[in-house]
């Protein structure tokens, strides 16, 4: 599994949309564990006098088409849907590191991420998707 989060400098986690970052980090997961990282340049990124849109998802999807993980500080509506229709999760995190949040999800935490929940057409917390699909139930 490859996990791609937004940034603009490779260590912290944008703080604006995500198909504006300067760049993804993509990590690769393999058995929970970190088996490679990758610093993908972004084409489409903005640059300060730029005035482009924030959903541009299908060039950002044709750029990280490898991945089954979107994670950011924040994602446009539109985007999110059209993104997870092609069964690519998006999750918002709180966390302003690459490193932090992949360790906390690779440890399974909750709690700091959000995940678009297509029925809903909104974020909603991990806790309560768990719950909706019947994890956690044994």
């Amino acid at each position: 599994m490859k996990i791609a989060i937004g940034t603009d400098d490779g260590k912290t986690i944008r703080k604006g949309h995500f198909g504006s970052s300067r760049y993804y980090r993509i990590i690769e997961i393999l058995n929970g564990e970190i088996t490679g990282r990758e610093l993908r340049g972004n084409p489409h990124a903005e640059t300060e006098h730029a005035t482009g849109h924030h959903g541009q998802a299908r060039q950002i999807i044709d750029l990280l088409k490898d991945c089954s993980l979107f994670i950011a500080s924040s994602m446009g509506k539109k985007s999110s849907s059209g993104i997870t229709a092609l069964h690519i999760d998006c999750i918002i995190t709180k966390f302003k590191t690459v490193d932090l949040a992949v360790s906390k999800y690779l440890q399974g935490e909750n709690e700091g991420f959000k995940v678009y929940d297509s029925d809903s057409e909104k974020f909603i917390s991990c806790l309560e998707r768990e719950k909706k699909i019947g994890l956690g139930q044994f």
